[in-house]
């Protein structure tokens, strides 16, 4: 998928979860490594939201899980506590989703 359909499908994903209109702002490289493995390593995509009561901006990303060649999983996370950034967001979600069997040594560093 290439990166300005990676941020349509974004924006699309971030408007539904969301119900306000977005618009993107910037794409932020984030890269989450935990004890030498590495956990994300891509594109975090930045919106502004119009209209939204709870947040002023939105993180989003999409990934690959499980070894699939589908990309299956899109993430969003209002900026604020305890998301100050990018990084914060993806950190926070790839923790809350780590399966410590997932990870192999083809992961390490």
């Amino acid at each position: 998928m290439n990166n300005t359909n990676n941020v349509e499908v974004l924006k699309r994903e971030v408007e539904k979860a969301w119900r306000c209109k977005a618009a993107f702002v910037e794409s932020v490289p984030v890269k989450e490594e935990l004890y030498g493995y590495r956990l994300f390593d891509g594109e975090v995509s930045v919106f502004a939201l119009e209209g939204c009561k709870e947040a002023e901006r939105c993180y989003a990303w999409g990934y690959f899980e499980g070894g699939s060649d589908k990309y299956i999983r899109i993430a969003t996370a209002s900026e604020g506590a305890p998301f100050d950034s990018p990084q914060a967001a993806v950190h926070s979600r790839v923790v809350e989703d780590l399966n410590p069997t997932q990870l192999s040594t083809n992961d390490r560093r």
